[in-house]
């Protein structure tokens, strides 16, 4: 380092910056270092004709060029021969001009420099590149006490107060300021995100809409659809005094745009949108800010053109948006974009169990909000996941299918490793699931220690044969692993325009208004959870003489036993998952053996009594069941000593022992009293 007894001899300082307003703004912490460390000396600042306004009320600095680097060689000469004749003691020069060269300096920055790897941000680099003309590389931190740069004079900040006041504001106002231009298309976010978001902050706050000319389109646009009760000034104010109205912001939210380099120099809370460009180089930095982006596998691509559509700017919601805001108008600095950038759910078994597994989704969404969250399923039950907002994937595997064998496994594994994952959490551990996600070499696999589990890179004891607590507890402990806590245990169940038509119709068509309406599901994959057919009979006939109800049997399979009547309706092995969705949420009461729709209709907050036999650990009630004010279960222990579930011995008695008269007394419960609160029993 340099001996800085020698600093008082620096007497002439020229300090060479860009031409844009954003690039020229991330140059400051340099020009601040140069300030601080010599503060007798005198400045000259060459810089872009559209930045020079920047250094016009700086009185430090006594030469202020605007340098036009389109202009005729002859006057970059002229420019120059006049400069040199100056004899500068510092020449920093981060624009790498030919002036660096030709000039002599006691000091300057190098003309070939290797800017450490750690050093991404282009702040650091240009603050690097200044402290390497002094050898002072070690610490490249800007000066956090005060700003030196960015002079406002009294005129830019009194027409300032006079363009919000028209508004009925002022600087001492709680306003927050919006931008949703950027030069780049590409670095827009949707203008229809913006419109919620103002929306939003509204309620609470004043919004001031901020910009250049070439924002007025969209900014106006913005403030149309919301009435005009925006604070429009895009395109009003010059560049002082709209870093007049940014000093005084209670928060900046914009994309990523010169506003956000000021607004971040200025220190003010700020909030960026990311998308193709790297928030490492051009990321907000003031001391309360958060970026905002969604991390898709293209991202940051850092170009101008597309084939995604822009899917990185498209994918991040306007909640996603409130919740950051939010937090920085607390004071509270938003949780930095998570280690895990892209986290694959794996989840193959059967619809009730994915559906068990969802509050697993909203909760990394709520603990990694930027993440890229996709889940793995069965391709037969797209329609349990596609509809919900806290994922940004749905990845089928048709094991049966297109994806059976040795060569397609191959196939499938290796389009998963082009999706970059960098966390799977494998709740449902199988051989073939194991194999897929190693060969997709993932860099951390959370999975059970059976079934190949040895392939995991973090191993959980497999203990839910114990059936010591709720699927949903077990799905909910890979965020343990993570160092989540804190759960949200509602189940997402998605709802389908397309169904909810469709269910109307049918409900119109076969003249149920003014009548209850019962679903009867009777199927199951195990016969350890069938309850008889008969007693299901028994119990139709009863629920049709006391209430006058409409039947209809639901279920995946077709069921031609069925007799159809007035009051029964048979709509076995016709319905989706989405209709039958579609249906529980108009029905009155559903009835089910211990299967998926049962967690449907819980998810729906539909009532529901569900039928349990078999009493082994790992698959009873305490497992499976739920006990909330719209459901309960009915269980019979019949004295088993040891349950052998569907190699059952005696018939399936625990079953049998719940009769009919006992599940009508529950549906009593339910259909004879409005807002009724219902209890397990």
């Amino acid at each position: 380092m340099v001996n800085r007894r020698q600093d008082s001899k620096v007497k002439k300082v020229i300090f060479i910056t860009l031409s844009n307003i954003g690039d020229v703004v991330l140059t400051l912490p340099s020009l601040d270092y140069l300030k601080d460390r010599f503060k007798e000396a005198e400045f000259t600042v060459l810089s872009g004709p559209g930045a020079s306004v920047l250094f016009t009320s700086d009185s430090r600095i006594k030469e202020n060029i605007s340098y036009d680097k389109h202009a005729p060689l002859s006057k970059k000469i002229v420019l120059f021969n006049r400069l040199r004749k100056e004899k500068f003691d510092v020449i920093i020069d981060l624009r790498d001009t030919v002036f660096r060269w030709i000039s002599s300096a006691a000091y300057k920055n190098p003309y070939f420099i290797k800017i450490p790897r750690n050093i991404r941000h282009l702040r650091l680099k240009h603050l690097y590149k200044t402290k390497a003309a002094f050898k002072d590389r070690k610490d490249v931190k800007e000066i956090e006490s005060a700003r030196l740069s960015l002079c406002l004079d009294n005129a830019a900040k009194e027409k300032a107060g006079k363009l919000l006041k028209e508004h009925n504001l002022s600087l001492d106002s709680d306003y927050i300021v919006v931008s949703a231009g950027a030069r780049s298309r590409a670095k827009r976010w949707h203008k229809e995100g913006f419109v919620k978001i103002c929306d939003e902050l509204l309620k609470h706050y004043s919004v001031v809409l901020l910009g250049d000319k070439n924002d007025s389109d969209i900014n106006q646009n913005v403030n149309r659809q919301l009435n005009s009760r925006c604070v429009d000034l895009t395109g009003k104010t010059d560049l002082s005094e709209a870093i007049v109205v940014l000093s005084k912001a209670k928060l900046v939210i914009c994309n990523d745009s010169a506003i956000s380099h000021i607004s971040s120099y200025l220190n003010r809370p700020t909030l960026v949108i990311f998308g193709p460009t790297d928030e490492n180089k051009y990321g907000p930095w003031s001391k309360n800010c958060a970026v905002a982006r969604k991390n898709t596998l293209c991202a940051p691509c850092e170009g101008d053109n597309c084939r995604n559509e822009w899917r990185c700017m498209r994918n991040i919601s306007p909640q996603l948006i409130m919740d950051y805001a939010n937090a920085l108008l607390r004071g509270e600095t938003p949780k930095p974009i998570p280690d895990y950038r892209r986290i694959l759910i794996s989840r193959t078994d059967r619809l009730g169990d994915v559906l068990l597994s969802t509050p697993v989704i909203k909760n990394l969404r709520e603990n990694f909000p930027a993440a890229y969250i996709a889940m793995m399923i069965k391709s037969s039950l797209e329609e349990l996941l596609k509809g919900n907002p806290y994922l940004d994937e749905v990845i089928l595997l048709d094991k049966r299918g297109k994806h059976r064998g040795i060569v397609n496994s191959f196939r499938f594994a290796g389009k998963l490793k082009k999706k970059n994952f960098d966390l799977v959490l494998i709740l449902h551990p199988t051989v073939r699931t194991h194999i897929l996600l190693f060969l997709a070499a993932i860099k951390k696999r959370i999975g059970y220690d059976i079934k190949w589990g040895f392939l995991n890179t973090h191993i959980l004891k497999h203990t839910k044969q114990l059936g010591q607590k709720h699927e949903t507890e077990y799905a909910l402990e890979f965020l343990r692993e993570l160092g989540v806590a804190g759960f949200d245990r509602n189940m997402f169940m998605p709802v389908y325009r397309e169904a909810e038509e469709w269910a109307e119709f049918f409900l119109k068509e076969h003249n149920t208004e003014g009548n209850r309406i019962v679903l009867i599901h009777a199927q199951a994959s195990c016969p350890s959870r069938l309850w008889p057919q008969d007693y299901y009979n028994r119990l139709v006939e009863d629920i049709i003489d006391i209430y006058k109800a409409k039947i209809i049997y639901v279920g995946i399979i077709k069921d031609e036993n069925i007799k159809e009547s007035e009051n029964i309706i048979n709509m076995t092995g016709r319905t989706s998952i989405s209709q039958l969705a579609s249906m529980i949420k108009r029905s009155d009461l559903l009835i089910s053996n211990d299967s998926g729709p049962v967690h449907i209709a819980v998810a729906l907050g539909r009532p529901v009594i569900s039928i349990f036999g078999r009493n082994q650990p790992g698959l009873s009630p305490k497992r499976w069941a739920h006990s909330n004010i719209n459901s309960v279960f009915v269980h019979k222990n019949v004295g088993c000593e040891v349950c052998l579930a569907h190699d059952c011995k005696k018939g399936y008695a625990c079953l049998k022992a719940i009769e009919p008269k006992e599940i009508l007394s529950y549906v009593d419960e339910f259909l004879s009293k409005e807002d009724a609160t219902y209890k397990m029993k």
